[in-house]
């Protein structure tokens, strides 16, 4: 753990780990003792992946030396939670203010299935390839639209299907704001020209509360190696259930990973140069403070539920 980490006591971090507990949904805590070993686990799958380390281990410390500011390893633990408690500190506010000003906001995801890789193909497509997926949207949304916003992360996960196929599949989450859910669905959806393979899926929600904001903020920056089993249940409907990847698929996953800086992973659109310097330059001390001040004050949608239930 370098300096920067360490200027957090144990109470700060346990505030940090309690509001993010909260506020995300599948539920996520957060200590340096966690993310240490999550650091490790991914190591030792890059050493028995690739046979060495080495070169991750120094991607690794490049983005603790790093730490004060966004510009680390996408591959580094340290640098994902940096970025999680970044955007909710400083990006949660000006969707919040936009959202309660009658400003239509929406949580997206979206995949394009031409950029699936079965194991071991996983470095045949980078980070451009999957942004270039909405970045034209974003920017004919920002040209026409100047209080358009959007925040945009790559993940990738493995999915076993239920002809046992199993593949990577890069995807995008997004928050976008102040556009209408037929547009987001028209732009980003493609049509069939030879076959289904070109459909690429969008799933659109309407985000309603602050503290729906706050929820999609933790859940799109999450760093998870995640593999989600397709199944079908009771009704023979179609459901999927998720573990954590193991051996060769999680090192080649934290392998691809290192080969980028976490802002190739991460865009912005609409946010002013303050609030952008901010999130590149501020150190974890002031990020953690604004980060438990704004979920301690945002109620979650179940409060708000009991809330009005006891009214």
């Amino acid at each position: 753990m370098n300096n920067e980490h360490a200027k957090l006591s144990s109470k700060k971090w346990g505030q940090v780990s309690e509001q993010m507990y909260r506020h995300s949904t599948p539920k996520q805590r957060c200590s340096p003792q966690g993310t240490s070993k999550r650091q490790n686990k991914n190591i030792e799958s890059v050493e028995k992946f690739a046979g060495d380390a080495t070169d991750y281990k120094d991607r690794l410390l490049s983005g603790e030396q790093e730490y004060a500011t966004y510009v680390g390893s996408a591959a580094c633990e340290w640098i994902h939670l940096r970025t999680k408690i970044a955007m909710v500190a400083l990006l949660a506010k000006p969707l919040i203010q936009a959202l309660e000003g009658g400003v239509p906001t929406y949580f997206v995801t979206t995949g394009n299935p031409l950029h699936r890789r079965d194991t071991g193909k996983l470095f045949d497509i980078e980070t451009s390839t999957v942004l270039e997926t909405t970045q034209s949207f974003d920017y004919e949304m920002g040209a026409v639209n100047p209080n358009y916003k959007s925040i945009t992360v790559l993940e990738v996960n493995q999915k076993l299907e239920l002809d046992g196929k199993l593949q990577f599949q890069p995807h995008l989450h997004k928050i976008v704001t102040d556009v209408d859910e037929a547009i987001i669905r028209k732009k980003l959806e493609i049509r069939p020209t030879y076959d289904d393979s070109t459909n690429r899926s969008v799933h659109v929600t309407r985000i309603k509360t602050a503290g729906a904001i706050i929820r999609c903020l933790l859940y799109m920056s999450k760093s998870c190696p995640e593999i989600k089993t397709v199944y079908r249940d009771k009704k023979n409907n179609k459901n999927s259930r998720s573990n954590r990847m193991q051996n060769d698929a999680r090192g080649e996953w934290a392998s691809w990973y290192a080969q980028y800086t976490i802002d190739e992973i991460v865009q912005f659109e609409g946010f002013s140069d303050k609030t952008i310097e901010q999130y590149e330059q501020a150190e974890m001390k002031q990020l953690a403070k604004k980060f438990i001040k704004i979920c301690r004050k945002t109620p979650t949608l179940g409060e708000l539920e009991r809330i009005w239930m006891n009214r």
